[in-house]
């Protein structure tokens, strides 16, 4: 009696991420400064509102979108090393008056633009994918100072490009062989600047970012590989 041939047996198909992607994101985000008076001479400028060693910190809230493109390399079945770079455009801008001496001066602070170049490192579990990163971090900053109470008025600007640090983590799905969605939490840490009026008033900012953003990416490079065994 013959023996009857042996069913053949083909796994279904695991997500591959190796590959170019290009995407979005869009969300919320939150800027925080610190600031300093590091030196105010008065008689130079007679409306300053601080005094040397004044301390004062605020925040505020915004909308955060942008593009992102990247490079994935798959290790195995599940490690996923990849690079990011990413920029956004931000609504991140808040203006207060001074807490510290006459409360008569202005403060603001923008940043309009940022951006990142980052390593990450994940766990993929077929489609979805558990990442972290971190990198370098740069941001580009315009603040002003003003004295809005007549007759003393006065005031100065000053714009800045920023590197600093970041870290965060996400997570993505494949929702198709070439589409991805997901959601990422970025902290980003820049530094300070100083910023002053030429006539050594110096006010010393530090700035840092929290950012929650909803990503989709459009993968060029993807491809099961089909385990087939008999």
């Amino acid at each position: 009696m013959s023996s009857a041939p042996v069913a053949q047996v083909t796994a279904a198909p695991s997500f591959a991420w190796t590959g170019f992607y290009v995407g979005g994101h869009l969300g919320f985000g939150n800027v925080r400064n610190n600031y300093l008076g590091v030196s105010s001479f008065t008689v130079a400028t007679p409306w300053i509102g601080y005094s040397i060693g004044d301390r004062f910190s605020t925040g505020a809230n915004g909308v955060v979108g942008g593009l992102q493109v990247g490079y994935n390399w798959q290790v195995g079945s599940n490690i996923v090393a990849g690079l990011e770079a990413s920029v956004s455009l931000s609504s991140l801008s808040h203006f207060f008056i001074g807490p510290t001496g006459t409360p008569d001066d202005e403060y603001r602070t923008r940043l309009p633009v940022f951006g990142s170049l980052t390593g990450r490192i994940g766990y993929a579990a077929d489609r979805a994918l558990f990442y972290v990163k971190g990198g370098l971090a740069v941001g580009h900053f315009r603040f002003a100072l003003e004295d809005f109470t007549p007759p003393i008025v006065g005031g100065f600007r000053h714009s800045t490009t920023r590197a600093g640090w970041t870290v965060g983590a996400g997570v993505e799905y494949a929702v198709a062989r070439n589409w991805t969605i997901g959601v990422e939490y970025n902290y980003a840490d820049y530094g300070s600047f100083d910023a002053g009026s030429g006539n050594l008033d110096i006010m010393r900012v530090s700035t840092k970012t929290h950012a929650v953003t909803v990503r989709a990416n459009y993968l060029f490079s993807t491809g099961p590989g089909i385990a087939t065994r008999y």
